[in-house]
């Protein structure tokens, strides 16, 4: 959170698409990395962070604006119509919108069994069934 924040405030005084365009890796990847876990509550609680921040960079970026200014400029629904949140930060010039962290799939990693070992030449059926479930449900969840 503190890497965001920190980006963020070095990025004061430039436009909102140099942000987007700053933060959407970190945002990525700090997805991708609590994917696997519980991370429904952490994901919401990020959003909100990214929001907070965002919504402070623009108060600076426009203090003389009111904040349903703001909100008509720079908060719109999300494009890619996978969310009906309407508090997606965008860039009004480029059209290029913030990367929420609740927009990521979760993919619950699978446990190998205690005792598989993949150069087990007895095992190799179980694998291709492993394998074979694991690409079919990120396929279907890339699908949505």
């Amino acid at each position: 959170m503190r890497q965001i924040f920190d980006k963020v405030h070095e990025l004061n005084g430039h436009k909102v698409g140099k942000v987007i365009n700053m933060l959407n890796p970190i945002i990525i990847g700090k997805a991708n990395y609590w994917r696997p876990m519980v991370s429904n509550e952490t994901f919401s609680k990020m959003d909100f962070h990214l929001y907070k921040v965002n919504r402070r960079f623009l108060e600076r970026l426009h203090p003389k604006k009111s904040a349903k200014w703001i909100n008509e400029r720079y908060y719109k629904l999300d494009l890619t119509g996978k969310s009906k949140n309407k508090w997606t930060l965008t860039d009004p010039i480029e059209n290029r919108q913030l990367k929420r962290m609740m927009q990521t799939p979760i993919i619950r990693h699978t446990m190998i069994k205690h005792n598989a070992s993949p150069y087990d030449a007895t095992l190799e059926e179980y694998f291709k069934m492993r394998n074979k479930k694991y690409n079919d449900r990120t396929k279907k969840i890339q699908d949505k």
